[in-house]
């Protein structure tokens, strides 16, 4: 079709693949814009990979734009791909939309809960390239209470582009806000990943919000990206045995994996970080505000990753979103160990942000090249 389309709201399946039927071939939009995609998840009959592309393996997917997209998923999901095995995405743009996604087994959690896994554009990508596209305001959130938890649950990764990026390269992409036609700021993309239990017995839960990737493991690599997202993650435990619930808020990574090759080059994040966890110590709750908070990654040690020419931008957060003073945050470059900063990577003033020379001397790639 040569026409722009426009989706009226849809339940089940209206997607291209399955998880057992993956989509393998190629699909170019030609330039042509998709405006109201809608997938409402139903409660009772949990579906996971759910996107305009439910999954792929071996495919392309190109030039093409997403506009005012709303997409419900359990476990993983995102707006343009569920799961992206082998697969090239390029020159796609995501405007205004939604991704909001649940674990599978969110409404009780007897035992565990199942994880999330949750981007704008996508929710998992193993093994592929996604080259110069833009995800530009918008949302991924993620937003369950559970009853009962009996021993902690896997990650709960959602993020303003990618969920879970394994063994593949992000390049030259970017997170945004909407802007009016002569520029004035509309929107600006935002995460929020929430987490509440009422009781948990053994374990904990770690919720991740991330500006670009949730979580980064075996091989992923980000080059020539950055992100202005606002995020924002919340974890509670109510009444806990032996648990403890954390939040984790990363400018380009809410997780960096302790495996070989992982690399985040010429990067940076110009967005909000905040955070709140709730814990039960002895019956007497102890609130956090603004904890686990890293301008590059959330979760991260040095060494989880290879960072060359990385930076952040401090001052959006310290006069951004908090529950308690923006002011008083600590912003680590990686806060899982406290590295404030390292050889080629940390936090840049405003002054430094707005000096083209200063990004052109370390070969930032402003025009895809």
């Amino acid at each position: 079709n040569e026409a722009d389309l426009e989706f009226a709201k849809q339940n089940g399946g209206l997607i291209f693949g399955t998880i057992d039927l993956p989509f393998k071939g190629a699909f170019d939009g030609r330039g042509h814009t998709i405006t109201g995609l809608e997938y409402n998840r139903d409660l009772w009959t949990p579906k996971a990979n759910t996107g305009l592309f439910a999954s792929t393996d071996g495919a392309t997917i190109k030039n093409l734009t997403l506009k005012d997209a709303k997409i419900g998923a359990d476990f993983r999901g995102g707006v343009l791909v569920g799961r992206a095995d082998s697969t090239r995405i390029e020159n796609v743009t995501l405007i205004s939309c939604t991704s909001s996604i649940t674990p599978a087994n969110n409404a009780v959690s007897l035992i565990t809960n199942a994880g999330v896994l949750g981007g704008i554009l996508a929710g998992e990508t193993n093994g592929g390239v996604i080259y110069n596209c833009e995800v530009r305001g918008g949302r991924a959130v993620h937003n369950t209470t559970a009853g009962v938890q009996a021993i902690g649950g896997e990650g709960l990764y959602m993020a303003a582009f990618a969920g879970y990026v394994k063994n593949s390269t992000i390049e030259y992409c970017r997170v945004t806000p909407t802007r009016s036609e002569d520029g004035s700021l509309i929107d600006m993309t935002d995460v929020t990943n929430k987490y509440d239990v009422a009781i948990g017995a053994l374990g904990g839960n770690n919720v991740y919000a991330s500006g670009f990737v949730g979580c980064m493991s075996e091989g992923a690599k980000v080059i020539d990206c950055f992100s202005t997202a606002e995020c924002y993650s919340y974890a509670a435990s109510y009444v806990g045995v032996i648990s403890v619930t954390r939040a984790w808020t990363g400018g380009l990574a809410g997780r960096i994996l302790s495996k070989s090759g992982n690399e985040i080059t010429r990067s940076h994040f110009a967005g909000d970080l905040s955070s709140r966890q709730y814990n039960p110590i002895a019956v007497i709750p102890v609130i956090q505000n603004d904890v686990n908070l890293g301008g590059i990654g959330a979760r991260a040690n040095a060494g989880d990753a290879t960072i060359t020419d990385c930076y952040f931008k401090p001052s959006v957060s310290l006069s951004g979103f908090s529950q308690g003073t923006s002011a008083k945050k600590k912003i680590y470059a990686l806060a899982g160990d406290g590295t404030v900063s390292g050889a080629g990577f940390g936090p840049w003033d405003d002054e430094r942000y707005v000096t083209r020379e200063l990004w052109e001397q370390h070969d930032y790639d402003f025009c895809a090249g």
